[in-house]
């Protein structure tokens, strides 16, 4: 227990000294307002679990234990590879057994978010188990919840064990973030879409609450590490698991076997070399050597560096993870539509488009790493390298839109497209005018991210603020001018006249980049030597 509580209290000063004051409070705020979003998924759940167990009995714990242990693993397995909170590596240089870190590991992710959200269900069912069959009951249903929730911690961490090497790795990361949004996007367009008529016709071919109950019951009872823990709080089902007591020993054998071997694996994984550590050979073929093709209306100088912002750009897993979670996020916006609305799924996914325009455009420089330095000692001028920047960027930014715009148009063509030539030039005029603003900041502020995990730096300070306040009130200003345009031409041709008010501001806009380009260049030539200091160096130092 001494070596738990040094343990606990080595985590508490890894937190405490990895972060300040500011972000911590930001840390507890943010903390309160994802408990206050998620409230009506653990709320509602918990009062289900609470009805359904309170009518169903004991019994409908394997339904409630189910569900509650299938969200935690999947949650748990997603946010562990996207954020490692349990990571071995800062405690290698402590001399402590893997078994007790294990342990640790284990009843310090009783603190995750998952965790206590399913804590309300797991009460809930427990409470209206006794109020159907009495206090006996109530306890036992507590007693298996709790032996639930420890399997279900067990399994997880021993899962994090086995899946160590392949979740150290930055790429797999984004994929569970991104796997994390399709899984939101999915409920929700299920929950949207098609749930009344779903269960129209399930009662139509026979299946009432009733019979999914049962069915469920008959899915659950036959998985151990659910079985057993309801077979101890009271769900005694016709079957191995039907004994208290064996359900019981079985929750033992699930708590002790995943922990020595967990703690094995763990012991071995603290000997192994990190991931990246080891120099791959190189594959790279003869035809991959060869000068790239250059392309049309750029210089063979400037094809190079597009050629090679492009592989940087499909190398960064932080990059490629922002271009599919936007269009993904703006799509799943369109399914919030209230009936009858036809302007809200222009203007949802419209605003979160502009939005992430005015974050994105300032870390333009920020992914180069090491390989700035050399960049910099190239017989390159710095035009060169500001229009390639630029250009990648915006045309990463550009095929993000379109595939929103597509979406749009497919999912309300009538409304959409009279309206396509008016957005998509609009956000041409926000994308070079956030394209001229990102440059200069990401040049006079430059800031390199965290390599590791899913945090982000505020990149320019104050000064980025102000560009993305800049950004989004040009955004303002181009609405407002639209609906003036609008409000003074007859009806017939109010689409014609926000159309030509959003390509007079793409012209000013195409002018005014144009022109920074030799600003931010000279920009450039004077902060090479701060943007080296701050770029070539590690991020998570």
């Amino acid at each position: 227990m001494r070596t738990l509580r040094l343990l606990f209290w080595l985590r508490w000063r890894i937190g405490i000294n990895t972060t300040n004051f500011r972000s911590r409070w930001a840390t507890a705020g943010v903390t309160a307002l994802f408990a206050l979003a998620m409230s009506p998924f653990y709320v509602g759940g918990a009062i289900a679990a609470h009805t359904y167990a309170r009518g169903a009995g004991a019994p409908a714990l394997l339904v409630v234990f189910g569900c509650v242990q299938l969200a935690i693993l999947w949650v748990s397995l997603l946010t562990g590879a996207m954020g490692r909170t349990f990571e071995l590596d800062k405690l290698k240089r402590y001399p402590l057994r893997p078994l007790t870190v294990f342990a640790a590991n284990t009843l310090a992710s009783f603190t995750e978010p998952i965790m206590l959200m399913s804590l309300p269900s797991v009460v809930a069912a427990a409470v209206g188990v006794g109020q159907r069959s009495g206090g006996l009951a109530l306890v036992a249903a507590l007693s298996g919840g709790a032996l639930l929730l420890l399997v279900s911690a067990t399994m997880l961490q021993m899962l994090l064990a086995l899946l160590d090497d392949l979740l150290r790795r930055e790429w797999m990361r984004y994929v569970a973030a991104l796997f994390f949004t399709l899984t939101i996007v999915g409920f929700q367009v299920l929950v949207t879409g098609r749930t009344s008529r779903f269960m129209t016709e399930a009662k139509q071919a026979g299946f009432t609450p009733e019979r999914l109950s049962d069915e469920a019951m008959r899915l659950f009872e036959n998985i151990p590490t659910i079985a057993a823990p309801a077979s101890v709080a009271g769900a005694h089902r016709s079957g191995p698991y039907e004994a208290a007591a064996v359900g019981l020993f079985l929750c033992a054998a699930l708590i002790v076997l995943p922990t020595w071997w967990g703690a094995r694996v763990m012991a071995s994984g603290a000997t192994r070399a990190g991931v990246g550590s080891v120099p791959r050979p190189n594959s790279m073929s003869a035809a991959n050597t060869r000068f790239v093709r250059r392309i049309p209306g750029l210089s063979a100088v400037q094809s190079v560096l597009v050629a090679r912002e492009l592989r940087y750009l499909v190398r960064t897993p932080s990059l490629l993870y922002q271009m599919a979670i936007i269009p993904l996020t703006a799509i799943g916006l369109t399914f919030l539509r209230p009936p009858g609305d036809t302007q809200f799924s222009a203007f949802m996914p419209m605003f979160l488009l502009v939005s992430s325009l005015a974050g994105r455009n300032l870390m333009l420089w920020g992914h180069d790493g090491p390989g700035v330095r050399t960049l910099f000692l190239l017989p390159f001028r710095s035009r060169d390298l500001v229009l390639s920047k630029n250009l990648v960027w915006m045309a990463s930014a550009s095929l993000e839109a379109a595939v929103v715009f597509a979406w749009m148009v497919a999912r309300s063509p009538a409304t959409i497209l009279p309206q396509l030539p008016m957005l998509a030039s609009g956000y041409l005029a926000l994308l070079l005018a956030g394209s001229v603003l990102g440059t200069w900041v990401s040049i006079a502020k430059p800031i390199k991210p965290p390599q590791r995990g899913m945090t982000r730096r505020s990149p320019g300070g104050l000064v980025g603020l102000g560009a993305v306040l800049a950004l989004m009130l040009l955004g303002g200003a181009i609405v407002v001018t639209v609906m003036g345009a609008r409000s003074v031409t007859p009806d017939a041709h109010d689409l014609l006249a926000g159309t030509v008010v959003t390509l007079v501001f793409m012209g000013v806009a195409s002018a005014i980049w144009w022109i920074a380009l030799e600003r931010n260049a000279d920009l450039l030539d004077t902060h090479r030597e701060g943007m080296i200091d701050v770029l070539a160096k590690s991020s998570d130092a």
